[in-house]
């Protein structure tokens, strides 16, 4: 097998992550090439194993794909890691899984919306006329819904497994007093990520004891230099770097009692699971498959659109005191327990099924 991503062999991004936990549980035991970009065109990290090729050509990438009898495109938009690999194999019979990791959604659509278009169109045209055979693998029924709506298909051979995990339950401690209120932003910067809309929330509470800390690697720094501005004269907002090393993230998640994400969407939303394992709730919208956790208060899910009701939200949030934080915090590890570790077993299952699968399939004589 070949897998195709389009992202740096030491991105922590989620479509990566997910690439790795794979390999480290489904993998681990087969022969597959893993196919990374780099800052030079055309050129490409390869990982087999525990072995890096580093620098290798296009010709040499192309060549393995001939090759190889499996692809997996791990997301969509790229011309050298999905469009052209689906071209070279139109004419062939192949074995193609393609995972979109969320990027067939109206939220990728906020840049790039025409280019965005043409390449539904491409993926609709390949899956109805290629020779090989495609597999979609999604990780929730909200992508296989929007799958079926922009490729214009009501019925596609879509397989829905949610993600795999390598997160357990942290121990730490967090004390809240009233009138006190820390609240955290650790991702991406990105206009996806909507974090102005965050920013503007905060800053519409009117209250300089209301902390937000910023932490997240600049992707788009357009978008960077808006959000320097919105944060220039408030002191209680502030940027405070990228942090990737794991004792740094551990010292970073002790140090608040929410974290707040209102992305305009999310396939999975990793770092909402390593909020949870830690215990800390989350605030945020209905982009992500988490939701449910508004039902019996185990975290906040507040509609993008309603700033007003936000804005008093997090005031509420404020006064509360620590007995009745702590109860929250209990609440949000039990989900954890619940919908995460407990399931962890089910899903592995689930992903060696449906490689099986994979493997098993033969093409049909003529």
């Amino acid at each position: 097998m070949i897998i195709l991503n389009n992202e740096k062999i030491v991105s922590r991004s989620g479509p990566v992550k997910s690439i790795f936990l794979l390999k480290q549980k489904i993998f681990k035991n087969k022969k597959i090439f893993y196919i990374f970009r780099t800052d030079k065109n055309y050129l490409f990290d390869i990982l087999v194993g525990k072995k890096k090729i580093l620098n290798k050509n296009f010709l040499s990438i192309y060549n393995l794909i001939f090759k190889t009898k499996i692809i997996y495109i791990n997301g969509v938009f790229s011309l050298t890691f999905c469009l052209i690999p689906l071209l070279v194999t139109f004419f062939s019979k192949k074995k193609i899984v393609i995972s979109p990791r969320g990027q067939i959604s109206p939220e990728t659509l906020v840049k790039k919306k025409i280019i965005k278009y043409i390449y539904f169109w491409f993926l609709s045209f390949i899956n109805n006329n290629s020779r090989s055979k495609i597999f979609w693998l999604v990780n929730s029924s909200r992508e296989k819904n929007y799958l079926q709506f922009y490729l214009y298909h009501s019925i596609l051979e879509i397989t829905v497994i949610e993600n795999l995990n390598d997160i357990n339950k942290k121990k730490i401690n967090i004390y809240k007093k009233a009138n006190s209120l820390r609240l955290f932003y650790f991702s991406n910067i990105t206009k996806k990520k909507n974090l102005l809309d965050t920013i503007e929330i905060i800053k519409k509470t009117h209250n300089k004891k209301i902390i937000f800390d910023i932490y997240g690697k600049i992707i788009d720094t357009d978008y960077f230099s808006r959000i320097k501005k919105a944060i220039r004269y408030d002191s209680n907002i502030n940027y405070k770097g990228y942090v990737d090393d794991n004792n740094n993230r551990k010292k970073v998640f002790s140090n608040y009692h929410y974290l707040i994400h209102h992305s305009l969407g999310e396939n999975y939303g990793h770092v909402l699971v390593e909020s949870m394992s830690y215990g800390i709730p989350f605030i945020s919208n209905q982009s992500h498959p988490w939701i449910d956790i508004d039902s019996n208060f185990y975290g906040y899910i507040l509609p993008r659109e309603l700033i007003y009701q936000q804005v008093e939200f997090l005031k509420k949030l404020f006064k509360i005191e620590n007995k009745t934080y702590q109860a929250e915090r209990k609440k949000i590890l039990l989900y954890f327990k619940s919908k995460i570790l407990s399931t962890e077993g089910k899903r592995l299952k689930n992903y060696l099924i449906f490689f099986k699968k994979v493997d098993k399939y033969k093409f049909a004589k003529k």
